[in-house]
This record gives C-alpha cells, sequence and structure tokens, in this order.
C-alpha cells in the first residue's frame, strides 16, 4: 500500500488567495495537510471522500504528449458550509489533486418549494 499525498493546483491556490486572503491559504493549506494525515493514519478516510459526488469533468494537458484528459472532480466542504474544495482522487497512485475553490452562495443552494 502506498502512502497518500494531497497535492492542489496553482489555480486551486490562486483562488483560495483571491477569496480569502494569503492568512486564509495558510488555514487552507494546514486543513489539506491534516487531511493528509488523516488518509495515511485511518483507512476508513478515503470511503469517505470517495462518497461525496461527482459533481464536474476537469480537464488538464498532459505536458509531454499535449492530450487532454479529462477526471471526475468531487466536492467536499470548507469551514462548514461557506466554501466548497473541488478534488480528483488517484487512487492508483496515491494522489488526491484539489483543483477548484470558491465560496457558496446562497442563490446556489436554494430550496425548491412545492406549489
Amino acid at each position: 500500500m502506498h502512502r497518500w499525498r494531497v497535492r492542489w493546483t496553482q489555480e486551486f491556490r490562486w483562488s483560495v488567495i483571491e477569496f480569502i486572503g494569503r492568512s486564509g491559504w495558510r488555514d487552507v493549506k494546514r486543513f489539506l495537510k491534516s487531511l493528509e494525515r488523516s488518509l495515511n493514519t485511518e483507512p476508513a478516510f478515503l470511503d469517505r471522500l470517495k462518497r461525496n459526488r461527482v459533481v464536474m469533468e476537469y480537464a488538464w494537458v498532459r505536458r509531454k504528449k499535449g492530450v487532454t484528459v479529462l477526471d471526475r472532480a468531487r466536492r467536499m466542504r470548507y469551514r462548514g458550509r461557506r466554501y466548497r474544495l473541488f478534488y480528483v482522487l488517484y487512487e492508483d497512485i496515491g494522489r488526491v489533486w484539489f483543483v477548484g475553490f470558491e465560496p457558496r452562495t446562497d442563490s446556489t443552494y436554494r430550496k425548491k418549494r412545492l406549489r
């Protein structure tokens, strides 16, 4: 069994800094490192990450070959329900890549009412 690593893209880091500032980035980085520790010490924690819904396809270009690869990105909450983190799981190499960050707005989850 391999050791899990948590990584992030440069776009993820920039969006965190844009929405919550540099001090917020330090908090998010601490959160991601604790997530990495949890993945390596609690085997059941991976199942919790897998249970999160796939919400979008994340496209990235392979450097040497120039091929566009589509991966399924999942969503998790950060600080309760205030922010969303989007990540891609690579079980074969033991990596979790964080690819997106955005604040949750009230319009995002409006309750649907029956008429």
